[in-house]
């Protein structure tokens, strides 16, 4: 997982490598502040990594 300050590097390198599917196998511990949200919350929701938009999708 992406630190708070490098999720948009993150998503910069998937973009660049040209990833299409992102698998998260750990869970995601919302008190955990040095681990990130990358990803919206809700379905119809983006989030804006600088020129990237991202959409959760299943």
């Amino acid at each position: 997982m992406p630190l708070p300050n490098t999720a948009a590097d993150c998503w910069r390198l998937l973009f660049d490598y040209h990833s299409d599917t992102v698998v998260m196998l750990n869970e995601f511990d919302r008190n955990d502040k040095s681990c990130a949200l990358y990803w919206p919350e809700e379905y119809g929701y983006t989030v804006e990594y600088g020129p990237l938009s991202i959409e959760l999708l299943f």
